[in-house]
């Protein structure tokens, strides 16, 4: 799940969550899918999942969008209000 949310493979990513999949699943670095989308800009295809959880860098989806310069992903993030301290 952590490659296609970086990619931006929405229906990937939809059909691995339909089937069950965990979204609070972390990888080798302590990463979650939501951060890898983040990382991409592509977090509409995580909509739905918890957008305000902390990876192992204490880190949140929006610092990661906003690091890579993915205003789109940004503006999605205050838009559905994921967390921002």
């Amino acid at each position: 799940m952590h490659t296609s949310a970086l990619n931006g493979h929405e229906q990937v990513v939809q059909l691995l969550l339909s089937v069950g999949c965990d979204p609070l699943i972390q990888d080798n670095k302590g990463s979650f899918p939501m951060h890898e989308a983040a990382t991409g800009g592509h977090l509409q295809s995580m909509a739905g999942t918890d957008l305000s959880v902390r990876d192992a860098c204490n880190c949140v989806p929006l610092h990661y969008a906003a690091s890579g310069g993915h205003v789109a992903a940004v503006r999605w993030l205050l838009e559905v209000n994921a967390y921002y301290s």
